[in-house]
């Protein structure tokens, strides 16, 4: 069968897609309008001309430029199963639920955040909806009755038009820089009629008359409808949305004043009366404008910003450039999959690969929490965010971005990160009252003014309407939330979630594991204390060895470091019924005979282990550790803060007691030889704590944690059991990450009562008439940038903290 592209192929291309119909900015070098568009196209290429011919036939043919449909076949690809495969993804662990992205036009506040994230109250089958206000990047999550077409054509039925993005794609800034685009055209327009409108305008005020002066209104009657139809439409289609939807929206009573002013100024000039307003209209439109693209600039820029994704990966790398024949340096950004790119020795891998030049010793410390280097050959598979140790080698890019193995868990976290806070959602609600009272109370002064002055009225309630706008309100709080997780990602401390930062604030007892955490974690055997001959005692290692091969366990890998530089053996014994209890020990059959290794009762001298066959003692081991140089001073910091340290192991209690005197931690705050499960037990115990330890042996107890803390082990198991990751072994950047939450709830704080004080006196001097609505339109985005400038600049505290921090990792 003749296939669709073949047909195409001879078909010149217009600035009309050749799916949709719709129109083609200038800048895209491409016949389809969206990337929505495209995988369509793919579809029906791959099916052939039958399958275009049935969607020619329910509509979906090639036809000029027109809006948004909200009929049930527009959005019928959207549940495609090959479409799917492309363009959504399955959540870790909920194979029943599906994930896709959409960029929606149309974006412009907070209102419209509430309104998209209630289609899960209504819609069967959506469990979540998550708006990025920055990157006006809508999360839909549904379950086996949902439908992503339903969620579409409800984002229709609201005034913004839906474009599917594929998760590994940068399709979002293309469409962001397409709707600037026409919101900096509306500008244009608005700006330079509203100019000429006013030079025309200041000559009917110096006193022109006659046909002079008619001519004049005229014309700028003429002018203004540009400005009326074309760069307004923003505010009609918001307001309409609204009444639609039954919601509050501050355009409702914008666009009321706009229409009220322009119909009774084309009936003046029909009538031939002076009374029209058509320079302050435009003047007004042009103004809130350029309000909007301001406040939307301040979105994209600190709330659409993924700090994120490039995490312990370089920002440039070296790329072949086969025209000059030779590597150069690159922005990340830049590479693609197919593309070669040169890792120097030392430096870390970008993108993942394969290796096509070279050979090298990488360690997967990153992402398995492995330290141990792992030797990397021709063809070898290499991943983003691992280490390249002994020499050069070049890979082929298989997957950069958000599409690496790293990038696919830092995804996962920005979606966590965009889970409420209990702030987030007392701000929202607030919000929300206060645009219904704000509609309120425009429409109540408009009312009391109608029988006295209709145009003070209308003057009046259009500056309450505009001065009073909740969007510096409503923008401090994620504002600062997000420019706080960033900061911390840059310096190695990944926040699962908005909400944790909240948590961390309001931490009063901190829960230390001990090995790893407080000490360096690299056990080492000291004696190995045996009971056996010489010849039993070399089957006796080996069969720990194997045992011991297994886990992964700090005491274990010490064990197999220790036993392998005493004997060689090139075949590992078999191990059977194998038997790990964390805390405890582990177990196992070995020709035979029951092999186990065990913590010791009682002990004075540090770590002790016993070795049984079949239940005889035959050996005592001793392993010791180096406690941190920076322990003993973060302990007295926690204190300074008034946090009650507690050191909580399975370790022996002498141990423990050791390592407790070594630090400051009193022994009455020390609980020992505890298992995971009573280490949970201890913290739910406790109200607003958090615990520290290592992501996987101390998964149960950092869950049960308000606030979980892994340090410096794997990233991918790390998070899984955790609320923060620590790049850095450690605690001593806990401190700081605490006061930097402490510092940031105190930034919120600031912008709220700032944004209440701005909203009183702004509100009392719109109703008593000493501000008009240009005057507002003005002042408007003036309050949004101080409550940004407020969240940048922090406090001075924050600030020492984020310094300490980089001297933390620089050290």
């Amino acid at each position: 069968m003749e296939a669709l592209s073949d047909v195409l192929a001879a078909t010149p291309i217009s600035r009309f897609c050749i799916h949709c119909g719709n129109q083609i900015a200038d800048f895209i070098e491409s016949p389809f309008c969206c990337l929505g568009c495209e995988t369509v196209f793919q579809l029906l290429n791959d099916r052939g001309l039958s399958y275009y011919y049935q969607l020619k036939k329910r509509g979906s043919a090639v036809r000029k430029s027109s809006p948004a449909p909200s009929s049930d076949e527009k959005y019928e690809y959207l549940d495609d199963e090959e479409f799917i495969n492309l363009y959504s993804w399955s959540p870790t662990n909920q194979l029943n639920e599906k994930v896709m992205e959409f960029y929606l036009e149309g974006v412009h506040c907070v209102a419209c955040v509430w309104l998209t994230e209630k289609i899960s109250n209504f819609l069967p089958g959506v469990d979540q909806v998550r708006l990025n206000l920055g990157s006006s990047l809508a999360t839909v999550k549904i379950n086996k009755e949902g439908s992503f077409g339903a969620v579409a054509r409800e984002f229709v039925k609201m005034g913004y038009r839906p474009h599917p993005v594929k998760r590994e794609d940068g399709g979002t800034s293309l469409l962001q820089n397409k709707e600037n685009r026409l919101l900096l055209i509306q500008i244009a327009v608005a700006g330079a009629c509203a100019g000429n409108i006013m030079l025309l305008a200041i000559s009917l005020y110096a006193g022109a008359v006659g046909e002079l002066a008619t001519w004049f209104r005229w014309i700028s009657a003429a002018l203004f409808l540009p400005v009326f139809i074309f760069s307004g439409s923003s505010f009609y289609k918001s307001a309409w949305s609204s009444i639609k939807m039954r919601r509050a929206s501050i355009d409702v009573p914008v666009v009321f004043g706009i229409v009220t002013g322009s119909v009774v100024s084309f009936i003046h000039l029909i009538y031939g009366s002076d009374q029209i307003y058509f320079d302050s209209i435009s003047a007004l439109i042009f103004l809130l404008l350029c309000t909007r693209y301001i406040l939307k600039k301040t979105q994209q820029t600190a709330l659409g910003t993924s700090h994120l994704l490039h995490f312990l990966t370089p920002s440039s790398v070296r790329r072949w450039n086969t025209k000059k024949h030779r590597f150069e340096e690159v922005k990340i950004d830049q590479v693609k999959s197919g593309e070669i790119l040169e890792v120097l020795a030392g430096s870390c891998i970008p993108a993942d690969g394969v290796v096509v030049k070279g050979a090298s010793t990488v360690t997967n410390a990153l992402l398995t929490g492995e330290s141990k280097p792992v030797p990397v050959l021709l063809e070898s598979e290499v991943y983003a965010g691992t280490q390249n140790l002994s020499a050069a080698i070049e890979i082929r890019i298989s997957r950069s971005g958000s599409a690496t193995r790293l990038g696919q868990i830092l995804k996962s976290m920005e979606e966590s990160l965009q889970s409420k806070a209990a702030i987030l959602t007392f701000t929202d609600r607030v919000s929300q009252i206060f645009v219904l009272f704000v509609v309120f109370l425009s429409a109540l002064v408009f009312i009391l003014e109608l029988t006295k002055n209709w145009q003070e009225g209308l003057e009046r309630a259009l500056a309450i309407a505009l001065v009073t706008c909740p969007c510096a309100f409503a923008l401090g709080t994620p504002l600062t939330l997000s420019l706080t997780v960033g900061r911390l990602a840059k310096r190695g401390i990944l926040i699962k979630g908005a909400e944790i930062i909240e948590k961390l604030s309001k931490v009063k007892s901190i829960f230390l594991d001990k090995t790893g955490t407080l000490t360096d974690g690299d056990l080492k055997v000291l004696k190995w204390q045996s009971k056996e001959s010489s010849e039993d005692r070399t089957v006796t290692f080996a069969s720990v060895m194997a045992l011991e091969s297994k886990s992964n366990h700090l005491i274990a890998k010490a064990l197999v470091h220790y036993i392998s530089t005493l004997i060689k053996h090139e075949a590992v014994l078999k191990v059977e019924d194998y038997k790990e209890t964390i805390g405890r020990g582990i177990s196992g059959r070995i020709a035979g005979k029951l092999i186990e290794v065990s913590r010791a009762k009682d002990s004075n001298r540090g770590t002790e282990l016993a070795v049984y066959k079949d239940g005889a003692l035959v050996a005592s081991i001793f392993l010791g550790d180096r406690v941190r140089e920076d322990s003993s001073r973060s302990i007295d910091q926690f204190r300074t803060l008034n946090l009650r340290p507690w050191l909580l192991s399975g370790d022996t209690l002498s141990a423990v007691y050791q390592v407790a005197d070594q630090v400051g931690i009193p022994r009455f705050s020390c609980i020992a030889e505890v298992s995971p499960e009573q280490k949970k037990e201890v913290i739910e115990s406790y109200t607003d704590s958090l615990m520290v330890g290592d992501g996987a042996n101390d998964a149960i107890a950092l869950a049960a944690a308000d606030v979980g803390v892994a340090i410096h082990k794997g990233v991918e198991m790390s998070l899984r059991a955790s609320d923060v990751y620590l790049s850095s072994p450690g605690v001593g950047s806990i401190y700081q990450m605490i006061i930097i939450a402490r510092e940031t709830m105190k930034v919120i704080k600031r912008n709220f009562i700032f944004s209440i004080i701005y909203n009183i006196i702004a509100g009392v001097a719109a109703i008593c008439g000493l501000i008009s609505p240009l005057f507002a339109a003005v002042l408007m985005p003036f309050s949004a940038l101080s409550v940004f400038l407020s969240s940048i600049s922090g406090t001075a505290r924050m600030k020492a903290a984020f310094s300490e921090l980089d001297g933390v990792k620089r050290g």
